[in-house]
């Protein structure tokens, strides 16, 4: 019993503090949070080991395409939108990569190199604003709705739900004026 009572404390604490890594991802799919930990490690690693700056790029390039192709093949996030943005995110990161393997390589001079990365960073923000903007509209929204709903309730509160706004003007100027 003293071992059950510990694996499940370790478990908990586990949980506790590594859970928030594992959150975004279905059940099933775990395993996605340790590779882009793992990718991410390897990435930075590949960096500092590989002297070959073609051979690193390459190599750099194959991380993001599998993942590129693990995003795309088993969408690991729960929210639709965030599987959607990591997608893109992924296809931006690996075009951006390959024009610096190009350009690493000799194929790509530096000015359609530059021209790439600005436009690709455009693009790769687009998700982003329109997941900002998507969310201040539905904060507005919620918020108008809001409004309206306690100016209801507060109408059906005072007994005058059924007046119109102007009777309910009306009424306030009498009050004033008497």
């Amino acid at each position: 019993a003293g071992r059950g009572g510990l694996k499940g404390r370790l478990a908990t604490l586990f949980l506790d503090r590594i859970g928030p890594l594992f959150d975004e991802c279905v059940s099933t799919r775990w395993w996605y949070s340790v590779w882009d930990l793992s990718r991410k490690l390897l990435t930075g690693t590949l960096l500092g080991l590989v002297a070959s700056k073609t051979a690193n790029g390459a190599l750099i390039l194959a991380l993001y395409v599998l993942d590129l192709l693990l995003i795309a093949a088993l969408p690991p996030f729960i929210d639709r939108w965030n599987t959607a943005v990591q997608l893109f995110t992924a296809c931006t990161r690996v075009a951006s990569l390959a024009c610096v393997v190009a350009f690493l390589d000799g194929s790509l001079a530096p000015v359609p190199l530059t021209d790439a990365f600005l436009g690709l960073s455009l693009v790769g923000l687009a998700p982003v604003l329109l997941a900002s903007w998507g969310a201040m509209v539905g904060q507005l929204y919620g918020a108008i709705q809001g409004c309206s709903t306690a100016k209801s309730l507060k109408k059906v509160a005072d007994g005058t739900a059924g007046q119109d706004e102007d009777s309910e003007v009306q009424a306030v100027k009498g009050e004033l004026e008497g």
